[in-house]
């Protein structure tokens, strides 16, 4: 079976379902899914501590970053909002992108620092809110 060669993250881009935003992303770190381990030893257990694994998969804040945009901040919102993350087309890949697409809340917006000819950045948490899993889907 053939292996495709790594690649880079430039051309990625990040969509949101109804927040407009014109920021240009530099980073977008997608989290990491987890299961909880659940100690299970009691009063006799003896030699080694023993374990199983939760139910439910945790899914952690996706974290967004770029240049800053004034004229269209995206604010922090209780309103859920799909996101929609683009991977960049690979070279052996001509058809459509990989996307990984969820649902959740604006959570956090860390505004610029603003310095004497400092590039203004600005930081976007997006927090999963369960309702639809963040799926990842293969691009042809």
């Amino acid at each position: 079976m053939p292996v495709n060669p790594p690649d880079v993250g430039t051309g990625a881009t990040a969509a949101f379902g109804t927040t407009t935003t014109a920021m240009q992303w530099t980073s977008i770190d997608l989290g990491e899914k987890t299961l909880e381990v659940i100690g299970i030893d009691h009063l006799g257990s003896t030699g080694t501590k023993s374990s199983m694994v939760g139910d439910l998969i945790a899914v952690g804040p996706i974290v967004l970053e770029g240049n800053f945009d004034n004229e269209a901040v995206p604010l922090v919102s209780t309103t859920a909002e799909t996101l929609t993350v683009t991977f960049p087309s690979a070279a052996h890949n001509t058809t459509s992108p990989a996307t990984y697409a969820g649902t959740g809340f604006i959570t956090g917006v860390k505004l610029p620092t603003l310095t004497v000819d400092g590039l203004q950045t600005a930081t976007v948490t997006f927090t999963p809110d369960g309702a639809t899993d963040f799926a990842f889907t293969n691009g042809i």
